[in-house]
């Protein structure tokens, strides 16, 4: 896990905004047509052998990585203890060309292949790895970072507020932009590359599942990765991939919630190793507290490894502690994921207290197998209305996804989507799950990586490996097959109960203060009629102050 930082052609650059992600190393490669920055946090390989940038052997790729392919060992024919190294001889072997789909991983990576005289830009298919483009405003310029805030160690990067008021719109509606095709401006060519744009104008993310092509003479393209549907069985697929994200030359830990999937993520790896840390956030708050489910958790686990179970509790004066940072570190508005909160919390208590670096989490299974409440396979009418922060009209990938006489998915979807499956009919509960799996999983994965990150941590999601999302949709709604293996394990009662999610109080939503002058960028007006809308315009504003009004000047340790 690291940050990456470029530019294409080169510029000068500055890593100290990526810092927190890599504090065990840096580097950085100047070439006449681009540079390459490294911040490393050292999980495989702990030697100088897997510093970055690296080349390949021959010479010919220069790659600069964030993240782990879980399936380094079958890409080639070298017997390598470093995904880094493994990465970089597949890709010189493989050429510009690469199919993705091999790997399998959470992955964002820059490699510029010298004879081709290509920059490939490539992100995982659900994009649990951040990669974010920047153009200059005459469109001579592209760089690429880790984080948003990467680009303030670019020189000639000045943040201006986007003032597209749909994209506005979708950001007060739901935290984040939506992806579509966006068209670009680059060294007079105007490509469509499917994009989701930020607030920060000419700054976007790389869709996830997508590998972008650039070249400084001819028209950048981008290709998708797309996966092959295959039928597993779910406990089976969970024991290989807790077995496969468990490689680390530093110590895991596993990341608890209460809920069934977190519970048996860290069953399957307390039974394949003699003795582990869990670490559960406690919301000190009437009506929120899971800790009597992850107590049940942990006492489980104890009968079958040397389990530590820590607890890390959550209250108001500590929120308002760490609210500035979190601003800061989480690179978007915090407007959707309050609970972005406790996981700051409880990866801050992870590096103070313990050796562990790497965490295991149970994200992703309510967006693949059905596990929201409101994903009922009954319509789409309407369907995200009640997660909308402000209502003023529905997504417009909604429109996309309502179904036909026979469910046909919509055409703009497939652009957006292009890892996904899909057949050509769809039932409901399926457009359902594409949905939430093109909108609201990335900001809870964002939300996952920036606040581990902020403490070089490791988050990993066995639930997104390849295995899972090749699966078919499920025919029916709510995790049937994980709430009987829970049950199996943890009890009946465990198991059936009714879903609560990782929430956090409306009361303490008001410690998040800022000057409401930082909006006046917003192209239309807001007022809030709740608490969540004024969390949201608060959120909003402190994130304004950082990133458009200079507060981002005082935020890098040092600077060159």
């Amino acid at each position: 896990m690291c940050g990456i930082l470029g530019c294409f052609p080169p510029a000068k650059l500055n890593r100290d905004y990526l810092k927190h992600r890599g504090p065990d190393g840096s580097g950085e490669t100047a070439l006449p047509e681009v540079a390459m920055a490294h911040t490393r946090l050292a999980i495989l390989e702990l030697t100088e052998r897997a510093a970055q940038p690296k080349w390949s052997a021959d010479g010919n790729v220069l790659l600069t990585y964030n993240g782990e392919v879980y399936n380094y060992a079958s890409l080639g024919r070298l017997a390598e203890h470093s995904d880094t190294v493994a990465l970089a001889e597949w890709l010189a072997r493989e050429g510009v060309d690469f199919d993705a789909a091999r790997l399998d991983g959470m992955y964002a990576f820059a490699a510029w292949f010298v004879r081709e005289r290509r920059l490939v830009l490539s992100r995982d298919p659900v994009g649990i790895k951040p990669l974010y483009i920047a153009l200059s405003d005459d469109g001579s310029q592209m760089a690429f970072s880790s984080e948003l805030k990467g680009f303030f160690g670019v020189e000639w990067f000045t943040p201006r507020p986007n003032l597209d008021p749909e994209i506005q719109r979708e950001f007060l509606q739901h935290g984040h932009g939506l992806p579509r095709p966006m068209p670009i401006a680059f060294r007079g060519f105007r490509p469509t590359l499917p994009l989701i744009p930020t607030l920060i104008e000419g700054v976007y993310q790389v869709s996830p599942g997508v590998t972008l092509v650039f070249s400084l003479d001819a028209e950048p393209y981008a290709r998708p990765t797309r996966l092959a549907r295959v039928a597993q069985d779910i406990f089976s697929a969970l024991t290989e991939s807790v077995k496969e994200q468990s490689m680390s030359d530093v110590e895991v830990g596993v990341q608890m919630s209460g809920g069934i999937d977190s519970s048996l993520v860290a069953y399957h790896y307390a039974t394949h190793n003699a003795a582990v840390h869990g670490f559960f956030v406690s919301v000190e708050y009437p009506g929120l507290s899971e800790d009597p489910w992850a107590e049940r958790t942990a006492e489980v686990l104890a009968k079958v490894c040397r389990f530590q179970f820590h607890r890390i509790p959550a209250t108001e004066a500590e929120v308002r502690r760490v609210l500035p940072a979190v601003v800061w570190h989480m690179d978007e508005p915090l407007m959707r994921h309050p609970n972005a909160l406790g996981v700051y919390l409880l990866c801050e208590y992870v590096r103070r207290e313990t050796r562990v670096e790497v965490l295991l989490t149970g994200e992703g299974a309510d967006e693949l197998f059905g596990g929201y409440a409101w994903q009922d396979g009954k319509t789409l009418e309407g369907y995200d209305r009640s997660r909308r922060i402000f209502d003023r009209g529905g997504s417009p990938l909604i429109g996309q996804l309502m179904p036909k006489p026979r469910g046909l998915a919509g055409g703009r979807l497939r652009r957006l989507l292009p890892h996904a499956i899909r057949p050509a009919s769809a039932s409901i509960l399926e457009c359902q799950l594409m949905y939430d799996r093109a909108v609201y999983l990335p900001p809870i994965l964002a939300r996952q990586d920036r606040m581990s990150m902020a403490h070089s941590i490791e988050a990993r999601v066995p639930f997104l490996s390849n295995r899972f999302l090749q699966m078919p949709p499920p025919a029916v709604r709510g995790k049937r097959e994980l709430k009987d293996a829970t049950a199996r394990i943890f009890g009946e009662q465990f198991a059936r109960r009714r879903k609560v999610g990782f929430g956090f109080p409306v009361a303490w939503l008001g410690a998040l203060e800022a000057p409401h002058e930082c909006l006046e960028w917003l192209r239309e007006p807001w007022v809030a009629e709740n608490d969540l809308q004024q969390w949201a315009l608060n959120g909003l504003a402190a994130w304004s102050k950082d990133y458009l009004y200079g507060g981002w000047k005082e935020k890098a340790v040092s600077r060159g």
